[in-house]
């Protein structure tokens, strides 16, 4: 009998193993399918990228150019503002402009081939201006893909101005995507392996542990997409800043700027770096809750009623695509100690999510009510609402309801902030949330007391 139970256990461990190797291979071949199908569209749509990056840039030249020579300038501007763009965009191999004579001699060229100024434009020159279509070549640059693209200006009549020569290099036309399939097949080999040990693992574990596994990846997997999502809040400002500061530094490129043009560069300069700011501090406060910190409050005796008056009025003045209506006792006064900032912040983020999660023309509604022990601040839309779930995860830090590529911006840390903003106050918040029908946060802080010195 002894015998027999060992080989039915040999047996039923083969069997098990048979199988396992069995899944094992054919989650690794729909993976394998799925990274050999992504690098080739990747690479695909990385060349249509540069495409469309390319063209857009010919437009703006093109026009440059136009208004350059309508205004009998020197073609030395259109060569300087040839030279901004390639120093801009290291990817840029080639980037000239030639211009013909009546008699098809060459009347300006790049300025490497002066001597040819003044001869007789080469056949391809001349066929290219005749055809006045966009010509688009692929081509190896020092092993790496290039597209080559012969780009006519047209003047304001229709008439051929000249010839855009346009090379930009987009990667290793050969080399990169083996070596991109390589590493995919690689990673996915590791996670394969990974989620086969995870999955037997799994089998031997109940409730709790496996909660918690689950728990793990979700966090590791809202860090990742935190990371780009803070990248993309921190790039678009700083590209603004950039571009106007380039403007500032070099307004011949635009045709020179007055003073009020100044004025209003410098404006939207420092908006961006208003932004810039306030996302550097949203990510020192996190730092602080994580190391174990409180966030530090600078308790005075404000009106909390006019506090959220002159905020609500705020977003009333620059938001025309929703309504608000603030209901607030009257003549009353709403003395408490808080920090006046934090407070703002408050008050700030929940508007803002009611702004950006409501229809057109929806109603935010803003009411505050004295209780026994403080005040009470509700802030409710008529948005698109969230599912129990998201509700339950709204205080998440780098959480966001709506991950989609269509979801509004934002780092996912904003009610976190808000949550140990209201809780350093000894308050409390809450969520209640109905999907396609809107969301409610309701805030009670307490009347509170000075902070201690330091």
């Amino acid at each position: 009998m002894q015998i027999v139970k060992t080989k039915n256990e040999t047996f039923a461990r083969l069997f098990s193993t048979h199988w396992q190797w069995i899944f094992l291979f054919a989650i690794l071949s729909i993976f394998t399918g799925f990274a050999i199908w992504s690098v080739l569209s990747m690479t695909q749509s990385s060349k249509e990228r540069f495409q469309l990056e390319a063209l857009t840039n010919c437009k703006v030249l093109e026009v440059a150019i136009a208004d350059t020579i309508s205004q009998h300038s020197s073609y030395d501007a259109i060569q300087n503002r040839i030279e901004i763009l390639i120093r801009k965009d290291h990817r840029i191999v080639r980037l000239s402009f030639i211009a013909l004579a009546p008699d098809n001699t060459y009347r300006h060229v790049a300025s490497s081939l002066k001597t040819r100024i003044g001869k007789a434009a080469h056949e391809e020159d001349l066929e290219a201006i005749a055809s006045g279509e966009v010509i688009f070549l692929e081509e190896d640059y020092m092993d790496m893909g290039a597209l080559d693209i012969t780009y006519p200006v047209h003047g304001p009549n229709g008439n051929i101005l000249g010839l855009i020569g346009y090379t930009v290099s987009y990667g290793k036309s050969s080399i990169e995507p083996v070596v991109l399939m390589a590493v995919a097949v690689t990673v996915i080999l590791s996670l394969v392996f990974y989620f086969v040990y995870l999955l037997r693992r799994s089998f031997r574990q109940i409730g709790e542990h496996e909660k918690i596994e689950r728990s793990l990846r979700d966090s590791d997997r809202m860090k990742t997409q935190f990371i780009a999502t803070a990248a993309h809040e921190l790039r678009t400002p700083l590209c603004s800043v950039l571009g106007y500061a380039d403007m500032l530094l070099h307004p011949e490129t635009i045709g020179g700027i007055d003073a009020d043009q100044q004025k209003d560069f410098l404006s939207e300069i420092h908006g961006k770096a208003e932004a810039l700011c306030k996302i550097v501090d949203e990510l020192l406060d996190v730092s602080r809750v994580e190391s174990g910190s409180s966030i530090p409050l600078d308790k005075k005796q404000h009106n909390l009623w006019e506090i959220i008056r002159k905020e609500v009025g705020h977003f009333q003045l620059h938001t025309d695509q929703r309504l608000f209506e603030l209901t607030l006792p009257e003549n009353q006064e709403a003395l408490i100690w808080v920090d006046r900032n934090k407070l703002v912040q408050i008050v700030e983020n929940l508007a803002s999510n009611a702004v950006k999660f409501s229809h057109d023309r929806g109603v935010i509604r803003i009411t505050g009510t004295l209780t026994e022990s403080g005040y009470r601040l509700v802030v409710a839309d008529e948005g698109i609402g969230m599912t129990p779930e998201q509700v339950e995860r709204v205080f998440d830090k780098f959480y966001r309801a709506d991950q989609s590529n269509t979801a509004v911006g934002g780092l996912g840390l904003g009610m976190h902030i808000v949550q140990h903003i209201i809780k350093a106050h000894e308050g409390d918040i809450r969520v209640v949330s109905k999907l396609g029908q809107g969301t409610i946060v309701t805030v009670d802080l307490p009347f509170g007391k000075p902070s201690l010195p330091d």
